[in-house]
């Protein structure tokens, strides 16, 4: 066995030149034909050196389109609650296959402990090298005893778990636990609460503007959307549980142009009525994967005086509204119940005819009943027509669309009314839904506030849902990856578990962030483990280091060099491609 670097190598053995060369060549998008002709020397030689072969493979480099740094694999920031503006809660690489930490923070830049906000998602900016990526998270120092110290919003190191910078932010009201948000055109990061919507530079946390709403924000995130050049949009719900004064607002986030955007950062630049609101994040689907230059907004009611059931409502604005804003449709719930969380847009498949319309699910909340006393919508995107309901558990989760038509969707409450945490999986067949089934007796995983992630890679889809705190607002002390080609409790449906987290998890390339009993924990491998030849950024070198018998090939942290460290790479270089074949970016 060969060792370097006092880690034992494993398995790999002599690396076949054609087999190297073939992975390579695909990666740079070349064919292998010219470049065996090119090497034809070193193919005589069979293997007189990998280090000449990989030299002579880098010098075709410049045939392949050109890449920026970190752009690895469709490697994306987790922008926005569910991911992105559409809210599908799905990445297309592999979960981390070790469920040993990486790192985890728990204190702040002074050293003193943080208390983060429980279940509150998170955002990550992927960064554009390997030193500024970023993960954001919500909390305030765990210091007694009172007065207890205000909220900040942290943003830690990815490589390290390090606290950057942490700045205010305004008291969250009614225990809410929105999530940030990522403006990347404009390199902010935004947090909501109180009635503020503050957005902070992502370099070094200081303040770039802020928004004062009519009325707080519970549990609602902001969402983004860049579509127009020097147009950005941010769009936020203010709360009004029980009455009819909760507001979509509009905010432009982009600097003041007299011909091109006449708003000031900060400035509203429309606003709407929605009725009785809370937790309810807006979503949107980019023209380029069909939208129409709407957002969408579920309600509680139009109106709720907290006596009489009341139906939800679900409004489709147009982006470009001005004024008071004027829905273009309304869809009022089959049953009286409302929705108190986000809703997710899904594109019409790849090559449909015109008249396909993307589609929105919906999960309502009912205060009383088992299992099923809530309903799944599934609705036409463009008009807002029924498809069909279906019953299922109280959430204010979203639901997350699965291929071959299939929704996960995470809901219930330990103990209340008869409802239970539970993960539900339910088939989607056109113009009606169904039950699968559920995880009632077998798991106690997912629950209403807990926001799961779909992780489609290899054929596989895995859903990473985290354990109901023991109480209302605490940690989370597992999280589970479950196999959704199985049904509970077949053996292999719990493919792993994750200790000491499981709160809305968060994830970019194969690296999982998540908060839970431990802290703010990362899984899998840091910017800092692929950058294999130490160049700082992450790139088709990090593979030629690797395969010439570097220094720090030892990607996944296992404790050996192996095979398993060049997949993993080769993941984090190429995972997405296949997800982008289809159609199916985030």
């Amino acid at each position: 066995m060969e060792t370097r670097c006092g880690v034992r190598r494993k398995g790999v053995g002599q690396v076949r030149m054609y087999y190297v060369m073939s992975r390579v060549c695909r990666y740079l998008r070349v064919s292998i034909g010219p470049l065996v002709m090119r090497c034809s020397s070193l193919v005589r030689a069979r293997f007189a050196g990998i280090t000449g072969l990989l030299s002579s493979l880098s010098s075709l480099a410049v045939l392949a389109p050109a890449q920026t740094p970190l752009e690895r694999g469709l490697e994306q920031s987790w922008t926005h609650l569910g991911g992105s503006a559409r809210r599908a809660s799905f990445v297309s690489f592999p979960a981390p296959p070790s469920t040993v930490p990486s790192w985890a923070a728990t204190h702040d830049i002074n050293n003193d402990p943080i208390a983060f906000i429980g279940q509150a998602p998170l955002a990550v900016y992927a960064g554009s090298n390997v030193s500024n990526g970023r993960v954001f998270a919500a909390g305030r120092v765990d210091v007694f005893p009172s007065p207890p110290n205000p909220y900040r919003l942290y943003a830690f190191d990815r490589s390290t778990g390090a606290t950057v910078w942490q700045s205010p932010i305004a008291f969250p009201r009614s225990n809410s636990f929105s999530a940030p948000a990522i403006d990347e055109h404009n390199s902010t990061v935004l947090y909501c609460s109180g009635p503020q919507v503050q957005a902070f530079y992502i370099a070094d946390g200081a303040l770039a503007w802020s928004a004062t709403l009519n009325r707080n924000i519970v549990n609602a995130s902001p969402l983004i959307v860049s579509d127009s050049s020097g147009r950005t949009r941010v769009f936020i719900t203010d709360y009004d549980g029980f009455g009819n004064s909760s507001r979509i607002y509009c905010i432009n986030a982009d600097v003041f142009d007299a011909q091109r955007n006449a708003w000031a950062p900060g400035e509203v630049v429309w606003s709407a009525a929605i009725g009785a609101g809370s937790g309810n994040s807006v979503s949107y689907l980019p023209a380029e994967r069909g939208g129409q230059g709407l957002v969408f907004v579920p309600t509680i009611a139009a109106s709720n005086s907290g006596s009489v059931p009341v139906p939800g409502q679900i409004y489709a604005f147009p982006l470009e509204s001005v004024g008071t804003g004027v829905p273009v449709w309304t869809f009022s719930n089959l049953i009286n119940e409302g929705y108190f969380g986000g809703l997710c847009v899904v594109p019409a498949p790849t090559g449909s005819a015109p008249d396909v319309p993307p589609v929105i699910f919906a999960a309502s909340y009912a205060f009383d009943g088992g299992t099923d006393t809530a309903n799944l919508v599934k609705l036409n995107a463009r008009t807002g027509e029924l498809f069909w309901s279906v019953p299922c558990n109280r959430t204010s989760s979203i639901p997350v669309p699965l291929p071959a038509e299939f929704i996960a969707l995470a809901g219930g409450i330990d103990g209340l009314f008869g409802s239970v945490s539970q993960v539900q999986l339910f088939q989607d067949s056109g113009f009606a839904g169904s039950l699968a089934w559920d995880t009632t007796g077998v798991l106690r995983v997912g629950g209403w506030a807990n926001q799961p992630i779909l992780t489609r890679f290899g054929g596989r889809n895995l859903l990473a849902a985290g354990s109901p705190p023991a109480q209302m607002w605490g940690f989370s002390s597992s999280l589970y990856l479950l196999d959704l080609s199985k049904r509970p409790p077949q053996p292999g449906f719990v493919v792993r578990e994750y200790l000491g987290v499981g709160g809305s998890p968060a994830m970019v390339g194969s690296s999982l962030y998540c908060i839970g009993t431990l802290g703010l924990v990362a899984f899998g491998p840091t910017p800092d483990d692929l950058d294999v030849d130490r160049s700082g950024v992450v790139d088709i070198r990090d593979l030629y280091a690797w395969e010439a018998a570097g220094t720090h090939g030892d990607v996944n942290r296992d404790g050996g060099i192996d095979f398993l460290d060049r997949e993993e790479l080769m993941t984090a270089l190429r995972g997405g491609d296949s997800v982008s074949m289809i159609g199916e970016s985030r």
